[in-house]
Order: structure tokens, then C-alpha cells, then sequence
């Protein structure tokens, strides 16, 4: 969570109230590295983690760290990027930016966002967008006046669909025309047919789960050469930047 507020001398102070480590160990040879992060992150195969994180002049920015890396690699400009997801190549990933109205694709190997492409603009926002196994879809959730609702993009340049679909966290598909959406508030996973634009009737419930969405189905999501275990810190630190 993150706090904002001005001074009576045009500081602004953002705090973070916590912050999370994605804990990653090879099973190989149990070879652990670890990601801190403020906000969302996704593991690759190869253990590698894209992930938000706070600078210290307070911008949230997508950063990049491969396993056995010491530091993460700040790709975006900030000042407030967001739901950063790894795609199935492994060799890009997405973003949101421009208060999350636009999706962009990076190489991983990024150093700058000179290097990203716009993918899809979408004034209602976008929140955990996550492209389609064959690479020919595009995932999102949206939120107006009538809640939260799933949405599908074909990146060949046809018509957006909108399915009418409860979804409030986290998106991952289980193949080229299923998903699976993470639904915060009833903490439980429900599978779409994105090709029928409706629910499958296979749910997966996470009554106990702090984190529902960090828990997704069986043999959905999982990485076959590492595990992953995520925490969360509480901090008090604060930042203190001028003009923002």
C-alpha cells in the first residue's frame, strides 16, 4: 500500500507501507535469489522476475532482475507503472503506464522504455494484462461505475471484446482459448472459454488464502525448475520528493 500527501513547502511524501519478496529457489541445485518489490511481480521459467518498484524520488517504475543477478535493472520511466506480466516467449514482457490507460510490450533485455512498444490504449485502464500462449490475445481487467469486467484484445487488429465477466485480480491462461481469473473479494479462481465468452463451471476456492491470487489452480502458473514463496514486509520508510 502507498501513501501520498503534500507539505506546506511543496514536498511531497510517499510512503510505503509494505513491500513484498518473491523468494526463488532452483531446484536444481537449491540455489535461492530473492526480489523485493512494492506493488506486482511475475516469475519466468527461468527464474527471472519483472516486477514494480519504488525509487527513491518516488516513482514507481518497472524494473527487471534474471536469477543469479545482484541488482534489478530499471526499464520504465514512471511515475506510476504498473501490472508488469511475463510473456510466454520469455523473451518480452508487459506493462501499464499513463495511469495503466496504455499496455506496452519490452524486450526483456530492455535498459530503457525507448525499447517498449505501444501494444493497446484503453481509457477505462488496464489491470493485470497478460498476452495469450500463441501470442495472438491479449487479457485485461477494467473497472467503471459497473464494477470490474474481463476483456479480450485479438493483437491480429480485430475488435476488442468485452465479456461481461466478473474479474478483479489476477489473470492466467491455461491454454490458447481458456483462462483462468483470479476474483479478489470471493477468493476464489473461475475458468473462462474466452472462444464462448463464458465461465466453464470449474472454480477453485481459496477461502484461507491472505493472498488468493499469489495461489493460483493446480498446474496453472507453475514454473517446472523452481519454487516460489512470497512474503510480505511491513516498512516506515518515507520519500520525500519536490514538484510531483
Amino acid at each position: 500500500m502507498l501513501a501520498a500527501y503534500r507539505s506546506e513547502q511543496g514536498l511531497v511524501g510517499i510512503a510505503s507501507r509494505w513491500s513484498r519478496r518473491a523468494i526463488v529457489t532452483r531446484k536444481s541445485d537449491g540455489k535461492v535469489q530473492e526480489y523485493i518489490y512494492h506493488g506486482l511481480a511475475d516469475i519466468g521459467s527461468g527464474g527471472e522476475a519483472v516486477f514494480v518498484t519504488l525509487t527513491v524520488d518516488g516513482r514507481l517504475m518497472i524494473a527487471v532482475q534474471r536469477f543469479g543477478e545482484t541488482r534489478p535493472r530499471i526499464v520504465t520511466d514512471g511515475p506510476w507503472d504498473t501490472s508488469p506480466s511475463i510473456n510466454p516467449d520469455g523473451r518480452t514482457f508487459l506493462y501499464a503506464a499513463n495511469s495503466a490507460h496504455d499496455v506496452y510490450r519490452c524486450p526483456m533485455d530492455a535498459t530503457e522504455s525507448g525499447g517498449c512498444r505501444l501494444v493497446h490504449t484503453d481509457l477505462l485502464g488496464h489491470a493485470s494484462a497478460r498476452m495469450s500462449p500463441n501470442g495472438r490475445l491479449l487479457a485485461y481487467n477494467v473497472a467503471d461505475a459497473a464494477g470490474w469486467r474481463l476483456r479480450v484484445l485479438p493483437l491480429d487488429g480485430g475488435p476488442m471484446r468485452d465479456l461481461g465477466l466478473l474479474s478483479s485480480g489476477r489473470i492466467l491462461w491455461a491454454s490458447d482459448t481458456r483462462l483462468w481469473q483470479c476474483e479478489l473479494d470471493a477468493k476464489k479462481w473461475s475458468e473462462v472459454d474466452v472462444a464462448s465468452e463464458r465461465f466453464t463451471g470449474r472454480t477453485v476456492w481459496r477461502p484461507d488464502s491472505d493472498w488468493v491470487c499469489d495461489d493460483p489452480p493446480p498446474g496453472v502458473g507453475d514454473l517446472e525448475n523452481f519454487e516460489v514463496r512470497k512474503e510480505t514486509d511491513v516498512t516506515t520508510e518515507v520519500h520525500l520528493v519536490r514538484g510531483m
